[in-house]
């Protein structure tokens, strides 16, 4: 959708402009209950704000880069951001092993309980799919 489309502009009628979690925090309680998006009916609550994150992982060498010369302090930032990466990925596979996990769970809960309804209703067409 472009900025000048009819629909876009139709859509932004029921558009809201809220202020991110992270920043909303230090707000005054009645400007965060009317302005963030934690408290607001239909806003989702997700993490976000990655840019921020990154800066706050990386604040902590900013006293020292900034007196390195260019190329130090490239290689400097370039070795901090692969580390981080490499701790994000570790992350990524532990968070996917458990969404897994879950989902399995989950999965042989339902075959239970469709398997029970199946068994209480005379039914020969019955909607569940054997493991």
């Amino acid at each position: 959708m472009e900025s000048g489309d009819p629909d876009f502009l139709a859509a932004c009628k029921h558009m809201r402009l809220l202020v991110n979690w992270m920043h909303g925090s230090s707000h005054n309680p009645s400007c965060q209950l009317q302005n963030n998006g934690r408290y607001q009916k239909g806003t989702g609550w997700t993490v976000g704000e990655q840019t921020e994150q990154l800066w706050a992982l990386t604040k902590a060498i900013g006293g020292l880069v900034r007196y390195m010369t260019h190329a130090h302090r490239r290689e400097v930032i370039e070795g901090l951001l692969a580390l981080i990466t490499e701790d994000k990925s570790w992350g990524l596979a532990a968070a996917l092993q458990a969404k897994r996990k879950n989902m399995r769970i989950k999965q042989r809960e339902w075959l239970k309980a469709c398997a029970f309804a199946c068994s209480t209703h005379a039914s020969s067409s019955c909607a569940c799919t054997k493991p």
